[in-house]
C-alpha cells in the first residue's frame, strides 16, 4: 500500500499527465457535444473558450508566475459557469440575443488573460506556437501543402460518405455571401483548433516529455481520436496528417502553416461539396 501511495505521488508530480488529462478532456467534451456547437455563435464561442481560454489559462497557472492568477481562475469559472443562465431571466432575453450573449461571454472569459499579458513581460502564448516566427519559411510550407491537398482532396470527394458529411453547415449550401461569412468563421475555428493540438498539446507535451517525437506522436493519437465518426479515410488519413503538421510547426515554432493548410483543405471540401457535386 505504501509502494501505491508513493507511487502515485511520483506520477503527481510529473506535469505532463495533467497536460494529458486536459487535452484528453476537451476532445471527449468535442466528441460527445457536437450538438452544442450549433448555431455557429454557440459553436465559435465554447471552440473559443475551450480550446484557446481554458488551456492558455492552465499553462498560465502550470507555467508562469502571476500574481493575479488566482483572481483570474475564479472570476473565470464563475463566467463559465454563470454567463449560460444569464439567458434562463427573461428580462434580459428581450435585450440581448443568443448571439450577443455568445460574444459579451467570450469577451468578459478573456479579461483574466487581457489582464495577465498586460502585467506581464512575456508573450504568454508565443512559446506555445502563437507567433509570426519564421514567416517565410511558413509562406513556403503553405503553398506546397496546397499543391499537394488540393488534388487528394479532389480525389476523396468522389467517395459515398463525403456529400453526407460537407457542408458542416448546412446553410452554406445558399452560396454568396453566407458561404464566405461561414468560412471566415472556419478560418477562426482553425486557428483555434491549431492552436490547441500543435500550439498548446505539442510544446507543452515536448517541454515536459523532453522527447519531440513522443510528443508529436501523441498530439496525433488525439488528433486523430478527434475524428471519430467523420468518414473512414478522412480518420485515418487524420493521424498521418497530424504527425507531418508537428514535425512542421515544431520546424516553423507557429501554429500558422498548419492553421491555413487545414483551412484550405476545407475550403476546398466545401467548394466540392456546394458548387460541383
Amino acid at each position: 500500500m505504501k509502494d501505491i501511495i508513493l507511487t502515485i505521488k511520483s506520477i503527481a508530480k510529473e506535469k505532463i499527465i495533467y497536460y494529458g488529462m486536459l487535452s484528453s478532456f476537451i476532445v471527449l467534451f468535442l466528441m460527445y457535444h457536437n450538438n452544442f456547437f450549433r448555431p455557429y455563435n454557440f459553436w465559435l464561442m465554447y471552440s473559443y473558450i475551450m480550446m484557446f481560454l481554458i488551456p492558455v489559462y492552465f499553462y498560465m497557472f502550470m507555467e508562469k508566475k502571476h500574481a493575479i492568477k488566482w483572481i483570474g481562475l475564479i472570476c473565470f469559472t464563475i463566467l463559465i459557469i454563470g454567463s449560460p443562465l444569464i439567458m434562463f431571466f427573461k428580462q434580459i432575453k428581450i435585450f440581448f440575443s443568443g448571439e450577443s450573449v455568445s460574444v459579451i461571454t467570450a469577451a468578459i472569459a478573456s479579461l483574466p488573460l487581457i489582464s495577465a499579458a498586460l502585467f506581464s513581460k512575456d508573450a504568454i502564448v508565443s512559446d506555445i506556437g502563437l507567433n509570426f516566427k519564421n514567416f517565410r519559411l511558413s509562406g513556403l510550407i503553405i503553398l506546397i501543402a496546397a499543391l499537394i491537398m488540393i488534388p487528394i482532396v479532389i480525389i476523396a470527394s468522389r467517395t459515398g460518405d463525403f456529400s453526407k458529411v460537407y457542408p458542416l453547415f448546412r446553410v452554406m449550401e445558399k452560396g454568396g455571401m453566407t458561404f464566405v461569412l461561414y468560412e471566415l468563421y472556419f478560418l477562426f475555428f482553425f486557428i483555434i483548433w491549431e492552436f490547441f493540438f500543435r500550439g498548446f498539446m505539442l510544446f507543452s507535451f515536448n517541454k515536459h516529455l523532453k522527447n519531440i517525437n513522443l510528443a508529436i506522436l501523441l498530439q496525433a493519437v488525439i488528433f486523430a481520436f478527434s475524428h471519430y465518426g467523420k468518414p473512414e479515410l478522412e480518420t485515418i488519413s487524420s493521424f498521418f496528417g497530424a504527425l507531418l503538421l508537428g514535425a512542421i510547426i515544431y520546424r516553423t515554432k507557429n501554429i500558422f502553416p498548419a492553421a491555413i493548410i487545414h483551412f484550405i483543405t476545407a475550403l476546398t471540401m466545401d467548394i466540392i461539396a456546394v458548387f460541383i457535386n
